[in-house]
Order: C-alpha cells, then structure tokens, then sequence
C-alpha cells in the first residue's frame, strides 16, 4: 500500500481491489474517501474479505460512504477491501492510522532491555 494520497477512476459495474494486508498482526485503520464522479450521489459497496490464521475467510458487505474507515485487529491476519461501484466513482487509495504502534515499539524495547539485562547479569 502506497502512503502518498491517489486517486482511482472505478467505472460502473467494476469491482476494484482497493488494498491488501498479508501477515500482519499489527492493529491498525484504514481510512479512504470515495465520490460520484458526476458530483451526484455515491451509489456503491465496500466488501472486506478478512481472514485470521488458521480460520476461513469472511466477507462484511457496507455501503460506500463519502469516508470509509476499516478495523482490523491483531487477529486479522489477512485483509483485502474491494469497491464495487454502480455508478463511475473517484476513490482515494487507503492511508493507515496505527493507533498502537508506539505502545507496541515501547514494549517490545522494554521486553529487549529486560532481556538484555539478565543475560549480561549472567555473564
């Protein structure tokens, strides 16, 4: 997933893969705006396929909204959002908000300090 903001054309009748995680476990959101391309009114959906390690794959069906924004959680090991457009829309590539990143990155330097701490004290 690209950071820097996109625009994507989606014609009537498609279905686009707006983005994909694979192997991550990291809690995160995801948010993109979406537009009739006729300045008329959104008419579309948003599926999200998601699937956890060992589990099968579920798919949530939602209207496309003007902001969209998807959870996924530690468990979701696996996610891919599609937009199906019924009418021709103008779509923004995702941008990612990790709310836990930095509790996550400060635990695992505390775990790496502790751990360092009694392997040299056993020195």
């Amino acid at each position: 997933m690209k950071n820097s903001l996109e625009h994507i054309f989606v014609e009537a009748g498609e279905k686009v893969e707006l983005f994909s995680r694979r192997f991550s476990s990291v809690p995160m959101t995801y948010e993109f705006t979406a537009a009739a391309a006729d300045d008329t009114e959104l008419d579309g959906k948003v599926e999200i396929h998601s699937k956890q390690s060992l589990g099968k794959v579920s798919v949530k069906t939602s209207q496309l909204q003007a902001l969209n924004t998807i959870k996924a959680s530690m468990w979701d090991t696996f996610v891919t959002v599609y937009v199906v457009a019924k009418k021709d829309l103008q779509v923004t590539t995702p941008q990612r908000k990790i709310g836990l990143l930095r509790i996550t990155v400060a635990l695992l330097m505390l775990l790496l300090a502790v751990a360092s701490a009694l392997i040299i004290g056993q020195l």
